[in-house]
């Protein structure tokens, strides 16, 4: 029988990334489809059950962005986007009103903090580095 989603979001070892958006902007557009690419590869390897080996194929279809992580195992994480503009967020927005896309990738017991642009590749060093 296989973990589900919920129980193994629950694992004290597994990476939270939050992403800082806003709208209307096109750094956050970008950085959505980024994160929507890693989770839809980390639900693949939850339900193929291969998420501590490689990730498998990747359609031709894809892009080439996406592609190149095809053969990396991508650690466990939780993810949520707080928009810094809704109610209830001045906190965020203060801190980040000129800065989003922000994206917070907390550990056990480290954070890492990406702005503006990055790649697959960069958010999963980011898990790696709050990991060790």
């Amino acid at each position: 029988m296989r973990p589900s989603l919920a129980l193994l979001s629950s694992s004290s070892n597994m990476a939270r990334l939050t992403l800082f958006t806003r709208s209307p902007c096109g750094l956050c557009d970008t950085a959505k489809h980024t994160m929507t690419l890693l989770r839809n590869k980390q639900e693949k390897q939850l339900k193929e059950g291969t998420t501590t080996t490689e990730c498998g194929t990747q359609s031709a279809a894809k892009s080439e962005s996406s592609s190149t992580t095809s053969s990396i195992p991508i650690e466990k994480f939780t993810y949520s986007e707080i928009n810094i503009t809704d109610p209830g967020q001045q906190q965020w927005r203060d801190c980040y009103e000129f800065d989003v896309p922000v994206l917070h990738v907390d550990g056990k017991e480290k954070q890492k903090k990406l702005f503006h642009r990055w790649s697959e590749e960069d958010v999963l060093q980011a898990m790696r580095d709050v990991k060790e």
